[in-house]
């Protein structure tokens, strides 16, 4: 087609204009305009502008997948053309697998893009738990480090038989229950 044309067409048509693609849209079936007078005696709106593209005849095919409306695929032929039922019928194949193509491109898109969605949540879980794993041992390294001064200071008051505090006597068998635990919370915590 000439390039104004081809600008005229740019952008998108209105679904309710009544012209070819919008119909065969709507009532989901194909059209085969066979001559001129076949645009005009159908779209009298559409026949000037369809003159200006050139076509003598054409073919118009809803594409259809389990029903629901894709797009449509019109062909314009430069002379008056008859449609005999069996190109008829290959229209109808090549419409199905114009159909099929593009849902299977539909579908692989969203794979793709469910896909890049699912990686996306699993490093920002990935994240998440090395974050809250660093910020959970970061407490208990202090806690731990805590324990072990406090066992130290149990085990030299148990063996010096001595306060570790001046102000407090050795409760012996108090400082060795603390120690036991200690040493329990110790092995759970590692």
């Amino acid at each position: 087609y000439p390039d104004a044309i081809k600008d005229s067409l740019q952008g998108s048509i209105p679904l309710s204009v009544d012209w070819p693609l919008q119909t065969c849209l709507h009532a989901r079936t194909p059209f085969f305009l066979e001559s001129p007078a076949d645009f005009a005696a159908r779209w009298p709106t559409a026949a000037a502008f369809i003159a200006t593209l050139g076509d003598r005849a054409a073919l118009v095919l809803p594409l259809l997948f389990d029903g629901r409306p894709l797009g449509v695929l019109g062909i314009g032929f430069t002379a008056e053309r008859h449609f005999p039922d069996d190109e008829r019928a290959f229209v109808a194949t090549l419409g199905e697998q114009a159909s099929q193509a593009l849902e299977r491109a539909r579908l692989f898109g969203a794979e793709r893009a469910a896909r890049a969605e699912a990686e996306a949540a699993l490093r920002a879980r990935e994240e998440f738990l090395a974050v809250a794993s660093h910020e959970l041992r970061t407490p208990l390294a202090a806690l731990q480090l805590q324990i072990d001064g406090a066992g130290r200071l149990l085990r030299r008051s148990d063996s010096s038989g001595e306060s570790s505090d001046p102000g407090e006597a050795n409760d012996g068998p108090l400082a060795a229950q603390i120690a036991a635990r200690l040493a329990r919370i110790r092995v759970h915590g590692e």
